[in-house]
């Protein structure tokens, strides 16, 4: 909670498996190899809680590998490809920038909702059906989710000021009182009350007039 993890190789939450009760709540993370990582690789997962967070990528995964291929790293991985199982994971009130998301494999219930995704350079997200979906905010996103239930689709969220890595909320957003409550947040991570004004916004942002 409330933490800033930057400018690492390796990955910024890495989890390989054998957990019941996964909660990755109101943190800014950025620049790690993928940002937050969940596989089942050693063992079943359970009861992930993927909320509040503000996620991006900029200088270290715009870089090159070895191999002379963009990092272009997810902000937010989590699958059960190995067959040992990830089940009910809720990912619900993020802000993405700049890095993919891939949801794939999992169980049960399957929530994502009420995030603001912002690509860059043909970053995209990906997630495996029948995922509970909607009030998700996207913009320059390589991938077709406009049917989605209540989405903004390309639509510039407004942020602040990306340059300083400032994902705060303009008073212009059109992410502002157009979101839906996430149960288990009651501020962000600057400690603003959420909601501000009777209805929540999308993302790990809200809105203080």
């Amino acid at each position: 909670n409330k933490n800033v993890w930057t400018g690492c190789h390796q990955d910024g939450f890495e989890i390989y498996g054998r957990n019941n009760g996964l909660y990755i709540k109101n943190n800014k993370i950025s620049d790690y190899t993928q940002n937050v990582y969940i596989t089942d690789f050693d063992g079943v997962i359970s009861n992930v809680e993927i909320l509040g967070n503000t996620i991006w990528c900029d200088d270290y995964c715009s870089q090159r590998d070895g191999n002379g291929d963009l990092r272009n790293a997810p902000s937010i991985s989590v699958d059960a490809n190995a067959g040992r199982g990830v089940t009910n994971v809720r990912v619900e009130g993020n802000t993405l920038y700049n890095g993919k998301l891939q949801l794939s494999g999992v169980s049960g219930t399957k929530i994502y909702r009420n995030n603001v995704f912002h690509g860059r350079n043909g970053v995209g997200s990906t997630y495996s059906s029948g995922f509970e979906t909607g009030y998700n905010l996207y913009y320059r996103s390589n991938d077709n989710h406009a049917s989605e239930p209540n989405v903004l689709w390309e639509v510039d969220p407004k942020f602040v000021n990306i340059a300083t890595a400032d994902f705060r909320l303009q008073s212009s957003s059109p992410a502002i009182n157009s979101g839906v409550a996430v149960s288990g947040i009651t501020q962000d991570f600057l400690g603003t009350i959420r909601p501000q004004s009777g209805v929540w916004d999308r993302g790990a942002y809200e809105y203080k007039p």
